[in-house]
């Protein structure tokens, strides 16, 4: 009787592995929330969403302790690339190199302890966002000392400071020669013998003061 309990189960599991609706099209939309290289808390993530998304169908993970393995939401460990379908204990690799979504059946589950059941997931970890180029920053020119340049400037501000100061003497000279002229020509106009001289002109006669001789036309 066990055997051919066996032999049923040998013959029935294949025919309803075929039979149940294929992950492929759920894992294959979460798939695009990942990176192209995940991680493996990348992996673990996209098989618990996967499961959950079905697990009215009885999808769920499979139980992983040792060697290559992802962590379940909650912390378990599970395998990188397998789901595992509950009511036909069936067992489907669904991750071709832990990265690209497929649907290969692999066989029955060799204990049912190693199913795993999905958990309600969180929400899924965006890729990381490559970090701008840093804008570079234009050189800061030297600084330049101006101090030679303004001591310049006083040098010359001193020498036309002096050609004033010496403008300044000459203009005083020059106005102390102009009121001396002045006083020559003055003192010479109220000189008795130049107002004789004016009156001989505007008389016509020309009379030195003191000559005897005089010049008067025939």
């Amino acid at each position: 009787m066990r055997r051919l309990l066996v032999l049923l189960a040998m013959v029935a599991l294949p025919a309803l592995a075929s039979a149940q609706t294929s992950p492929l099209p759920t894992l294959e939309a979460l798939r695009t929330d990942y990176p192209a290289e995940m991680s493996p808390e990348n992996r673990g993530a996209l098989l618990n969403r996967t499961a959950w998304h079905l697990r009215a169908e009885g999808w769920g993970l499979h139980l992983k302790t040792g060697g290559n393995r992802c962590p379940q939401p909650e912390g378990v460990s599970i395998s990188c690339d397998i789901l595992v379908h509950g009511p036909t204990l069936s067992v489907y690799d669904v991750l071709q190199d832990e990265n690209i979504p497929v649907y290969q059946y692999k066989g029955v589950i060799n204990d049912i302890r190693n199913f795993v059941a999905p958990t309600p997931p969180s929400a899924p970890v965006p890729p990381t966002p490559p970090v701008p180029p840093a804008t570079p920053v234009p050189p800061v020119p030297p600084a330049i000392d101006w101090t030679p340049r303004f001591d310049a400037l006083d040098l010359k501000v001193g020498e036309i400071d002096t050609r004033i100061q010496h403008i300044e003497v000459v203009v005083v000279e020059l106005d102390a020669k102009v009121v001396s002229a002045w006083r020559r020509v003055f003192g010479f106009l109220k000189d008795p013998r130049t107002l004789a001289v004016v009156g001989g002109l505007l008389a016509g006669k020309f009379v030195w003061p003191g000559s005897e001789s005089s010049s008067t036309p025939e």
